[in-house]
């Protein structure tokens, strides 16, 4: 797949659940595709940080997106 993902296009189906500046929180409320998986994420975090700390449960599966300007990673749960 690894188109990425505009969360702007697809906002309606999103639920921003937090925005610090530089990293945003969106849970899936309308079974938008990961562009990894192709399955549709629980989560995503998007971020322009260099570094970030996550807290993944066991049962959690991870997808990552580098692209030139930021970092998604998507969970699925």
């Amino acid at each position: 797949m690894s188109e990425g993902l505009d969360f702007e296009a697809v906002r309606h189906r999103l639920k921003l659940v937090r925005d610090a500046g530089d990293e945003r929180i969106f849970e899936n409320r309308g079974d938008v595709a990961c562009p990894v998986c192709g399955d549709a994420f629980t989560e995503a975090m998007e971020t322009t940080r260099r570094t970030c700390q996550l807290s993944a449960g066991p049962s959690v599966d991870v997808c990552i997106v580098r692209e030139s300007n930021r970092t998604v990673v998507l969970t699925h749960a």
